[in-house]
């Protein structure tokens, strides 16, 4: 046997299940853009109000323009970012 061929055996089949296994664990995630909301960071988009059932509740018009109309006063950044 020649030293390539060992070296193929012991060194390169290996390292290729090494990279198999590398792509089937992170590659969807390393050809996607990380889009998570991490706390404390502002959240910059429309408050969303979710009822499952919204035809139990017996008036929603009142709770629903109190969430839609609301202002976020909050200044802290503290969350698991660690930024007070």
């Amino acid at each position: 046997m020649s030293p390539l061929s060992v070296a193929l055996v012991y060194a390169g089949i290996p390292l290729l299940i090494i990279l198999v296994l590398f792509l089937g664990v992170y590659g969807r995630s390393l050809t996607r853009q990380n889009a998570r909301y991490r706390p404390g960071r502002p959240w910059n988009h429309a408050p969303v109000w979710y009822v499952p059932h919204p035809e139990a509740l017996p008036n929603p018009a009142p709770a629903r323009a109190q969430i839609e109309g609301a202002t976020s006063t909050t200044t802290a950044t503290g969350g698991a970012s660690g930024e007070w």
